[in-house]
């Protein structure tokens, strides 16, 4: 429940990094078809990880398309941004995904967009 509302809220998390089980048994839809949120996290020093946002998220809005009245919002997390700091000891930037990057890919789509940290808890409340 919402504090100070009446309003309940179901929230599942899923982490299916590179789960091809999950998408070849078709378990993506079972899941997908109610959703009217999807968080999908990258890890900035893996292209990898980037490129594969763009699976996720057509996947649930292929998932969704019988469901025109129920559209997704998508915010897009970059994650490990500690990585992309000037290091004082001379240290390369680890990241494979710079800032921009993930901004004009979210930009050009309509999704929200964040960055943060784990690490140093920027960005990040508790």
């Amino acid at each position: 429940s919402i504090p100070d509302t009446n309003v309940t809220v179901d929230l599942f998390f899923y982490d299916v990094p590179g789960a091809s089980t999950f998408h070849q048994r078709g378990l993506q839809s079972k899941h997908y078809n109610d959703a009217s949120i999807v968080v999908c996290v990258f890890d900035i020093s893996s292209r990898k990880s980037f490129q594969s946002c763009a699976k996720w998220i057509q996947s649930v809005r292929s998932a969704q398309a019988d469901f025109p009245t129920n559209e997704v919002e998508v915010i897009l997390v970059a994650n490990k941004v500690d990585l992309r700091e000037d290091k004082a000891d001379g240290d390369v930037s680890l990241a494979e995904v710079e800032d921009s990057e993930g901004e004009c890919f979210a930009n050009d789509n309509g999704f929200r967009y964040f960055e943060t940290s784990v690490l140093d808890g920027y960005n990040l409340d508790t």
